[in-house]
């Protein structure tokens, strides 16, 4: 958790959009177009969060 209450995503450019990652007790939608990367992202997201976390479940 940083400072605002959110957990980082480990990626650089979606924790800018998110204003510094996940905020704690939010849920987020990925949505887009098929072949745009949304399984992908959420994927290495989770292998992120996953590696440095003692508990965080996505």
């Amino acid at each position: 958790m940083n400072q605002r209450g959110s957990a980082s995503t480990g990626i650089q450019s979606l924790d800018e959009i998110l204003c510094g990652g996940v905020p704690q007790g939010s849920f987020v939608i990925l949505a887009g177009h098929p072949g745009s990367g949304k399984t992908t992202l959420a994927a290495t997201s989770s292998r992120q969060v996953c590696g440095r976390a003692r508990k965080q479940y996505m």
